[in-house]
């Protein structure tokens, strides 16, 4: 990953500065709640939002990627 985005700052620097390249972030967690949903994405965050919303009632799914 840092070596595409070492070659594209260095040959395709417009691009990175407009905004057109970046690194796409997936969400670690899916949390579900009734009729809600959230995505967290991190374990830091995830402990916030079930402070926030409760955990009784609450799914909690996990995203491995894809290794």
């Amino acid at each position: 990953r840092t070596l595409l985005l070492t070659f594209f700052y260095r040959y395709m620097k417009p691009l990175v500065e407009e905004g057109h390249i970046y690194i796409a972030q997936p969400p670690l967690y899916q949390i579900k709640k009734g009729k809600s949903h959230w995505y967290v994405y991190s374990d830091a965050e995830l402990t916030a939002k079930l402070d926030e919303v409760g955990r009784d009632g609450t799914t909690i799914q996990r995203y491995k990627g894809l290794g």
